[in-house]
């Protein structure tokens, strides 16, 4: 179903918005300074062999993670901020899940920003295509991005995800209380 890139644009800045907010206050930092002994390395970082950042270098990290969320959000650099807050999101999303923090509701936050890493999210309601206007030769507007497919699918998979995820849970309680 065609649509304009109003709607997924919108979906951007809210989810990239409320992602900043959140995690604004969280330190991942200090990660590092937990017993190796309690290193059980979950799945991902166990096959790429990602190791437990110092504390000064998950600071950086951290930071750059937050600034490419809020990069995001304000449609600045969309495909750049959105990769980077993917990449580096699933790295300190997933390091709680190595000491035995296992929080099965953040997975579906990943998910969700591989899906914006493959959508067209910044074609609205973003610095990106504010600039692009201003830059515009002729000094006249570039033409609006025409509604199609492109801008209703990453919305859709990212329902069918959230089902997904409902639906995966029900059956487990199903099957584990009766």
């Amino acid at each position: 179903e065609a649509a304009t890139p109003f709607n997924l644009s919108f979906c951007r800045v809210l989810f990239f918005g409320s992602m900043l907010l959140f995690y604004l206050q969280i330190d991942f930092s200090d990660w590092a300074e937990v017993d190796k002994f309690f290193w059980k390395p979950i799945w991902l970082f166990k096959h790429f062999h990602l190791p437990v950042f110092s504390k000064d270098q998950l600071v950086i990290i951290q930071f750059i993670w937050k600034a490419a969320l809020g990069l995001s959000c304000i449609g600045l650099f969309t495909r750049m901020s959105t990769i980077t807050s993917f990449v580096l999101g699933i790295y300190l999303i997933g390091l709680p899940h190595n000491f035995g923090k296992v929080d099965h509701s953040d997975a579906i936050l990943v998910f969700i920003m591989g899906v914006m890493v493959l959508s067209r999210c910044g074609d609205s309601l973003s610095v990106d295509r504010l600039l692009l206007k201003l830059l515009s030769k002729k000094n006249q507007s570039p033409s609006k991005p025409a509604a199609c497919g492109e801008y209703t699918w990453p919305i859709r998979v990212i329902w069918l995800i959230m089902a997904l995820v409902f639906f995966a849970a029900g059956v487990s309680k199903i099957g584990r209380s009766g």
